[in-house]
């Protein structure tokens, strides 16, 4: 299970207009401050809205999203219609593609459903009350699909680690033929001398033999060392954002690491810039431990290689360690 959205209710951090998030009658009533939503008999409740739609024509297009289901936790007998919007020259067409009568206590906790369509569009859930008084406390949208990478072909994203010098039992299993690059480590967060690939190591050269087994360098001026490879993964994510008609210059690379801001769980991300122009004018700052400015625009290739890709992230799907920067 992937979750692409979740449902979410009005708050005071970001906005309390309820037909913002939800339509409803008369026999329905939001609580701020409980954090759901009671509806009473023959009250509907409809999810139709900026927040809380699921717009699958951006899903479809632009990942491998094919399939589409809701789960909802709700309390009380109700029934649960899926909705699919399309706009048409007349206006928006509105088709209810599942219902279904859904009792918590009969049931289980959640209640859960396909939108069994792949017709682009606009998606959304609406809840009767039949019985009784119900609530709707939480729900998301989400897929059992692999939107990273078809069965037959995986991903390659870059990753960028930093190791202490000495490090041992470094093995990359995924790592993609040839990617595998060594640097040396300055604490201004920048890249001293690059290593060479060969058979021994030594104070310029490193090891990465066909076991995909990495032997560091023996440089006794290093500290730390930065690799940076290519790996092949079915579990990580590549975003990228391209254009046209512009020339190149260098490439930059940052890690950075991303998470759910309620977990203390971080994972890293890299940020890839195939093609920078550094300029005094404008653009991005970087910060490290030892703080430095960087400005420069994003460029595509004059070359006329590549596709006019502006940046990619690379989601690792690996935890950052204590230790990382």
């Amino acid at each position: 299970m992937i979750k692409l959205q979740s449902i979410i209710l009005p708050s005071t951090k970001d906005c309390t207009e309820e037909r913002m998030y939800f339509r409803k009658n008369d026999k329905v009533k939001y609580s701020l401050a409980d954090d759901c939503i009671t509806i009473k008999k023959n009250g509907i409740l409809g999810f139709d809205t900026y927040f809380n739609a699921f717009f699958a024509d951006s899903w479809f297009c632009y990942t491998n999203v094919k399939n589409v289901r809701v789960r909802l936790q709700i309390k009380g007998e109700v029934r649960v219609a899926l909705f699919l919007h399309e706009k048409t020259a007349d206006g928006i067409n509105e088709k209810c593609v599942y219902e279904s009568y859904y009792n918590s206590e009969v049931d289980g906790d959640y209640f859960d459903a396909a939108f069994d369509t792949l017709v682009i569009g606009m998606y959304s859930v609406r809840i009767l009350c039949v019985n009784g008084r119900a609530e709707f406390i939480s729900g998301f949208y989400y897929t059992d699909d692999n939107i990273y990478a078809s069965d037959s072909k995986k991903e390659e994203v870059i990753d960028i680690i930093k190791v202490a010098a000495g490090a041992t039992d470094l093995t990359f299993d995924n790592a993609a033929d040839g990617s595998v690059e060594v640097y040396e480590y300055r604490e201004d967060g920048g890249t001293g001398k690059q290593y060479t690939l060969g058979a021994t190591a030594s104070a310029t050269q490193y090891v990465f033999d066909e076991k995909k087994k990495l032997t560091l360098p023996t440089d006794t001026d290093a500290t730390a060392y930065l690799i940076m490879l290519r790996r092949e993964v079915a579990t990580g994510a590549l975003v990228e954002n391209s254009a046209k008609k512009f020339p190149k210059t260098v490439a930059m690379y940052t890690v950075a690491l991303y998470g759910d801001p309620c977990a203390e769980e971080r994972k890293r991300v890299i940020i890839e810039c195939p093609s920078v122009q550094p300029a005094p004018d404008t653009s991005f700052d970087l910060q490290s431990d030892s703080t430095f400015e960087f400005k420069g625009d994003l460029l595509t290739s004059y070359c006329g290689n590549g596709n006019g890709t502006l940046y990619r992230l690379h989601f690792t799907n690996e935890v950052a360690e204590d230790d990382e920067d």
